[in-house]
């Protein structure tokens, strides 16, 4: 079953859900599942740092499969996705990001 609006139309971030809600049309409770870690992933870095001491942490996203190094802006922020050690984010399939460049000094 969907949810409907209770008539609060602010603060959405997606407009289709926006506009849908606003209207009262029911949503889908949820429209896409959640991705679940695996093995050799995990929800907190320190876990990640303790099984690969001397391989670096990565930031994988699940969905888009690109992992992501400690500095870069996406690190541990996209919706779906765990800490993993390079090398094994690497042997199960994810590619780096595009190289890390920091903000230029104007």
């Amino acid at each position: 079953m969907g949810r409907q609006s209770g008539g609060n139309c602010s603060g959405r971030q997606n407009p289709t859900i926006f506009v849908a809600e606003c209207r009262g049309v029911p949503l889908p409770a949820s429209a896409e599942p959640a991705i679940e870690p695996s093995k050799g992933q995990f929800a907190i870095e320190a876990e990640a740092k303790g099984s690969c001491p001397t391989d670096t942490v990565v930031w994988v996203n699940l969905r888009s499969k690109i992992y992501y190094v400690n500095g870069s802006k996406s690190y541990g922020t996209t919706k779906s996705g765990a800490y993993m050690c390079e090398r094994t984010s690497t042997e199960a399939g994810f590619r780096a990001s595009k190289p890390f460049r920091p903000a230029a000094n104007s």
